[in-house]
């Protein structure tokens, strides 16, 4: 008799057992392909057809086919992911982008709602945990066309399991489109290591459905760790290489002229006359260090306040990364798009003022994939990692159609001084294995120096460090196209120090390193200047302004501090105190601190730029700043030299025996001049001209004998019936000791008394002692005492 079936079979039989086998995706006709490309002109409202790379993009999603697409920034890529929806037969479907910032996604979000009539939606950290809980919900109910999210929170286990475990929302996955898809390989081994195992969402997704992967820097290394971590078939993946080159936009390298701590290379981004904050050119300066971009910020402020105060004041120069808060990037961001509706200044929910920006001074947070279209100028501060860190920048500048711009690369000088003529030696061999068979790794970015051929003379300026120097294009070498580096296809800099170095088109080894094909910018067609090799002109837009060479200047000399200037800045901060902080639970001191009070009067006069230097790190240098400058510059500090070696507080101590017996007349004289200006520590050990401590008793017990070791003991003293005899014997081992020129030095019974001063010392009373018995005590109080005299 046959076994009734269970309720689980029933429902077996009843659904099927198999899941349904996937849509099949088709190749388009030609036919279709021209429809498709009409409903994305219509539908996007754009004046032509879309342009090649797009539409093979989005073919490719269409057909399901994984594919890689190099295109220049500011061409169009985001387009390829909004095209898919508009064909028949993805209505309801849903695209996956993964984003490497927050703010390109935030600016995403809106992009595909306001240019290409798409919901969009962002998964990230800056939402709280119940709104992503809501977004997952609606995003597996399919309210949503565009996800965007980092490779973090895709593979998160919140997303995991409300999201990619859905079988119902992974099967209308239409694709997972990486924009700037080159951080796989540049960020998985590193701090972003969930791009190295991106790949793994093709366990959660319906077979056939594509991996597109677009970016603008795509060397051949960086391909093929691109289709490794997305596990790309090993055939049928597509590759659509259209170039990344931008005709519109010039090219400059230069070395830094001046010490890279003095900023002063990057003078030449404020123009001399300012009048408005149009005549600021709109500029990126990208730097890969927050604290150096705080100091640039701080420098160009100070240029900024000498020749448009107003200016400074509204802000027009404001940093930008990852540490912002997400109300500022964002007013930061549309302050630095659209000038007009931030001219007078607006307050973010941080109290901070922002005006028209007109300066960034950011990271990466600010420059990939954000779209400003009117950028004038982008400026990099010092080598990045690699030759694409700076294209990627340098697309930031005139990406609207019909604008011109420029990028400039201040690299330090260091950079012309390796060989690049000549191949490493290790390069020809293999990389050295470990016990198990496997290479051992590179620790270095490039290759030893060491194994590197002795650079020739002169090899540095044959390659360009002195061009676009302030001397002025007369100084501007001319290189020759002979020297021209050789360019390594697999450097990890991926060619960066040869772009530097190269004496022919920089496009040339950009051509060369991204298999781009030359652009208009390189041919006679060009409407821009190319390079800076191509047209050196170009080199007076990052010229540094010439300063003139005077006498190196010495560093002062540090003295006593002025007693009437650090009275006038004591009074000075209880005024700041009194007047701007009443009710404040700290002191004066917390507004000016002794110690900086003492560094400005220890060493005479200053000059403002002198005192900006010495404010640099004060605290209180945004407010305070200039009114403490215009008081120092008005007290007329005085320089007070400290006395010289072998000299005391009060006087001379080389004083022969015959000169000490004459001395002990002046005592008094010697005294009263003392008092009037003494060490600040060691008031409290000088007495008014008393030959001895006023608070020493008649019959205060004589100092014990301490035993000193004979190796150690210097000449006996010449005999004399003068009580400061004594301080004339050589300064042996002590000498400040020895000299001390104080009534306290009559209680020393000979000159060996700074070796052992704990035993004399006990002939000092002391609270701790009692009567005239010695004790230990006693000492510490007599160390404590003499010990700021003798410095």
């Amino acid at each position: 008799m046959a076994r009734r079936p269970g309720k689980f079979a029933y429902k077996l039989r009843r659904t099927g057992s198999k899941p349904r086998p996937p849509p099949r995706h088709r190749k388009l006709a030609p036919e279709e392909v021209k429809e498709l490309a009409q409903i994305m002109q219509e539908r996007f409202r754009w004046e032509s057809e879309p342009r090649f790379f797009q539409l093979e993009g989005v073919k490719a999603q269409i057909e399901g086919v994984d594919t890689v697409i190099q295109a220049p920034t500011g061409s169009g890529k985001t387009a390829i992911a909004a095209g898919p929806h508009l064909w028949r037969g993805n209505e309801g479907k849903t695209t996956i982008m993964v984003c490497p910032l927050l703010a390109l996604e935030e600016e995403m979000v809106e992009t595909f709602k306001t240019e290409f009539g798409l919901t969009a939606v962002a998964v990230n950290g800056q939402n709280t945990l119940t709104k992503n809980k809501q977004i997952m919900e609606e995003i597996v109910r399919g309210q949503y066309r565009i996800v965007l999210i980092s490779p973090e929170m895709l593979q998160s286990r919140a997303f995991k399991n409300r999201v990619l475990r859905n079988n119902k929302f992974t099967r209308r996955v239409l694709s997972v489109f990486v924009d700037e898809a080159h951080c796989l390989s540049h960020w998985g081994a590193d701090f972003r290591k969930h791009y190295a195992s991106l790949g793994s969402v093709r366990a959660f997704l319906a077979p056939g459905t594509p991996i597109i992967a677009v970016t603008a820097t795509l060397t051949a290394r960086v391909r093929r760790d691109l289709h490794n971590k997305l596990h790309f078939p090993k055939t049928g993946g597509r590759f659509i290489n259209v170039g990344n080159d931008r005709p519109n936009v010039s090219i400059v390298v230069r070395a830094c002229e001046h010490p890279q701590n003095t900023l002063a290379d990057l003078d030449f981004v404020l123009p001399e006359t300012i009048e408005s904050a149009s005549d600021i050119p709109k500029t990126y300066l990208y730097v890969d260090n927050i604290k150096t971009g705080n100091d640039i910020i701080d420098h160009l402020g100070s240029i900024l306040r000498q020749r448009n105060p107003a200016l400074y004041e509204l802000g027009v120069i404001r940093p930008f990364n990852a540490t912002m808060s997400a109300d500022y990037r964002t007013h930061a961001m549309a302050a630095f798009r659209n000038n007009s509706e931030y001219a007078g200044g607006q307050v973010t929910a941080d109290n901070v003022k922002i005006g028209p920006v007109r300066i960034l001074v950011c990271t990466d947070a600010a420059g990939m994939g954000c779209n400003v279209p009117d950028v004038d100028r982008v400026v990099q501060w010092k080598l990045p990692a690699t030759l694409s860190n700076f294209i990627q920048r340098a697309g930031r500048a005139a990406r609207a159609r019909n604008r011109t711009g420029i990028a400039i690369l201040l690299v330090e000088r260091s950079a012309y001084s390796i060989n690049l003529q000549t191949r490493p030696a290790e390069q020809d061999e293999p990389e050295p294995k470990t016990s198990k068979g496997k290479q051992r790794a590179r620790k270095s970015r490039g290759p030893p120096k060491s194994t590197r051929q002795k650079t020739p003379k002169n090899y540095a300026k044959r390659h360009g460090i002195d061009r676009g120097s302030s001397a002025g294009p007369s100084h501007d070498t001319v290189l020759d196209p002979a020297d021209n580096p050789i360019v390594d296809h697999e450097a990890a800099d991926e060619g960066l120090l040869a772009f530097v170095q190269s004496t022919q088109c920089r496009r040339k080894i950009w051509q060369e390193m991204y298999e781009s094909p030359l652009s208009e910018a390189a041919t006679a067609s060009a409407i821009v200047p190319c390079c800076d090799i191509c047209d050196s002109s170009l080199l007076n837009r990052a010229r540094p302004p010439l300063r003139e060479k005077g006498p190196k200047a010495s560093r002062p000399k540090v003295g006593l501090p002025d007693p009437n200037a650090q009275t006038a800045l004591e009074s000075w901060r209880e005024q700041k105190l009194d007047n701007d902080h009443p009710h404040a639970v700290f002191g004066a001191t917390a507004i000016l601190s002794d110690s900086l009070i003492e560094r400005l009067t220890s060493s005479g006069p200053k000059t403002r730029p002198a005192l900006a230097t010495m404010l640099k790190t004060w605290l209180w240098r945004d407010r305070y700043e200039g009114q403490l400058t215009d008081l120092l510059l008005s007290l007329q500090i005085q320089s007070i030299p400290k006395p010289k070696a072998g000299h005391s507080i009060g006087g001379d101590t080389s004083t022969t025996t015959g000169q000490a017996q004459s001395a002990g007349s002046r005592k008094h004289t010697t005294d009263a001049t003392d008092d009037q200006h003494p060490p600040k520590r060691a008031r409290r050990s000088v007495n008014n001209g008393s030959s001895q401590p006023s608070s020493l008793p008649a019959n205060a017990p004589q100092a014990i004998p301490y035993p000193v070791p004979a190796s150690l003991r210097a000449p006996a003293p010449p005999s004399s019936s003068s009580q400061h005899s004594r301080l004339s014997v050589p300064p042996q081992p002590y000498p400040v000791m020895h000299q001390l020129p104080s009534p306290h030095a009559s209680m020393l019974p000979s000159p060996y008394a700074p070796m052992s001063p704990l035993p004399y010392a006990s002939a000092l009373p002391s609270p701790y002692t009692s009567g005239a018995s010695p004790s230990p005590y006693a000492s510490m109080m007599w160390v404590y005492e003499l010990r700021p005299v003798c410095y």
